[in-house]
């Protein structure tokens, strides 16, 4: 009689899956991550799109609801306070617009958790104090780069000049709108899709110049300023690459603006050489509203 072998899969008691909610720990966002190159890359150009025409469209509606004189001031390629404040609303809108398109493409219509799945932990080696020195850094160099590198005035730095409604407005979009809206597009679906479908190093490459290349009509008349968000797009690339999460590429990113941010509401004349990185249609559109004035 041959002895009986016992089946160590006979008794397994079978495992019950769990949600992120029922425990978050068990959660593994790396499995649950499905979007693609094509994907991503729609979502980019769409949050291109969302920042430059949803400013276009509110100013267009204040000016035929509320104040046709501002047609007026298109026409004539003349910058108000209330022009600058509709476009940088309109902004704003346009980022949260940007940030529900991408979280439709992550969740897959809210089938799994949206941050959490991008990687929305500490890693280990990378905690809140070093984002915060991470922030300073990025601050001292870009402020380093404009003793060494021809600087002229940005056309964020001439938003300064118009009041507080446009500081205010300004240090909204970029302290609390562009960190989270920009990491979750570029180092959150971007770099996930082209690390996945060729490597790290694409991946890296990539993503730090298209962040860098959005921002170029932005920061066109300085060299320094340009130069400094190419650094600080490779540093925070580099760190969602080494730490494979976003949440330290947002807290640096807030931290890093969040400094300006303050400058520039309650010490002007401090900010006059700062530039928070910020969408790319506060530029953008005044050149669209010149173009509509030469027409």
């Amino acid at each position: 009689m041959e002895p009986q072998i016992p089946n160590p899969f006979q008794n397994e008691i079978p495992q019950q899956q769990t949600s992120f909610a029922d425990d978050p720990t068990s959660f593994s966002s790396s499995d649950q991550r499905n979007w693609g190159v094509p994907a991503a890359f729609g979502n980019w150009l769409a949050s291109i799109l969302l920042s430059l025409l949803v400013p276009i469209l509110l100013v267009l509606i204040y000016a035929l609801v509320v104040n046709r004189q501002l047609f007026q001031d298109v026409m004539k390629q003349r910058e108000t306070a209330t022009l600058l404040v509709l476009t940088l609303i309109g902004t704003f809108f346009g980022q949260i617009l940007s940030l529900l398109l991408s979280a439709i493409i992550v969740t897959e219509l809210w089938k799994k958790p949206f941050l959490p799945t991008l990687g929305w932990q500490w890693s280990p080696r990378f905690k809140f104090p070093h984002a915060v020195g991470l922030a300073i850094l990025m601050l001292i160099v870009g402020v380093a780069l404009e003793y060494l590198l021809p600087h002229k005035e940005t056309s964020l730095e001439k938003f300064l000049k118009f009041g507080l409604p446009v500081r205010l407005a300004l240090a909204l979009v970029a302290t609390i709108g562009a960190p989270l809206v920009e990491e979750v597009v570029y180092r959150g679906l971007l770099f996930d899709a082209l690390e996945r479908a060729k490597n790290t190093h694409v991946a890296v490459i990539v993503v730090t110049l298209l962040f860098w290349g959005v921002h170029i009509a932005q920061y066109i008349e300085s060299i320094a300023t340009l130069a400094a968000v190419l650094v600080l797009s490779f540093a925070l690339t580099y760190l969602r690459a080494s730490t494979k999460q976003i949440l330290p590429c947002v807290v640096v990113h807030t931290i890093f603006n969040g400094i300006q941010g303050i400058l520039i509401v309650f010490a002007p004349q401090d900010a006059e050489h700062v530039n928070p990185v910020a969408q790319p249609a506060l530029s953008i559109g005044f050149e669209f509203c010149k173009l509509v004035g030469n027409w």
